[in-house]
């Protein structure tokens, strides 16, 4: 009889050991796969390239280091940080990646916006001229504004001014998009959203280079 009770107590306990050992595999699944899935959140492929997301001093922001291959056959990386997921811009073909056709960065009045929230998105054109500087191409900062091009000493540029060259015009908007017009690409701005509109031309740059769109 004790060793009837014996055997059933190690049977019991065989079984509560396999339930302890059962449970310690899922939870450590259930702690392996969310650990992958929250990576995955940082880290995801579009256009080819591998992008992470990271937080820098509590701002988030999305990098990639991008080769970038220019007409002289110099290949360099280039670092690259977004404020907006690349997957959510509304991309357009841009086909200006060349360096022998001048291509014009030129800004509107109406593009700015009025405010100091608004001229803060100012600098987003600073990091557009970077990267085409990054691109190999041989561009210019101009205004579309007769009387500020003349203030300023910047060349006076529209998009009547294309066709030998290519003119990146950004204007005010009622949506963030942009608007092809022959040589002319007209980059309009709803909002204040400065940001948003030169990192969706630089999205789309890279885009189109890379046969996406």
């Amino acid at each position: 009889m004790a060793k009837k009770k014996i055997k059933k107590k190690d049977k019991r306990q065989d079984k509560q050991l396999r339930y302890v050992l059962i449970a310690i595999g899922i939870i450590l699944v259930v702690i392996v796969g969310a650990y992958f899935y929250i990576e995955s959140l940082k880290n995801f492929e579009f256009l080819g390239l591998k992008w992470q997301k990271i937080n820098e001093n509590g701002l988030k922001l999305y990098y990639i280091v991008m080769p970038i291959t220019q007409d002289n056959g110099q290949t360099i990386l280039y670092p690259l940080y977004l404020r907006n997921d690349p997957r959510k811009l509304d991309l357009s073909p841009i086909e200006y990646l060349r360096s022998d056709t001048p291509a014009y960065v030129s800004i509107s009045p109406s593009a700015s916006g009025s405010g100091d929230a608004c001229k803060k998105g100012n600098v987003a054109f600073i990091e557009l001229g970077k990267f085409l500087t990054g691109m190999g191409l041989n561009f210019k900062n101009a205004l579309a504004d007769k009387n500020q091009s003349e203030e300023f000493n910047r060349p006076y540029i529209t998009c009547d001014d294309a066709g030998d060259k290519t003119v990146l015009l950004f204007e005010g908007g009622n949506k963030t998009e942009i608007v092809k017009e022959g040589e002319c690409y007209k980059i309009r701005i709803s909002n204040c959203e400065v940001i948003k509109a030169t990192e969706t031309v630089i999205v789309s740059s890279i885009a189109t280079s890379r046969g996406y769109i």
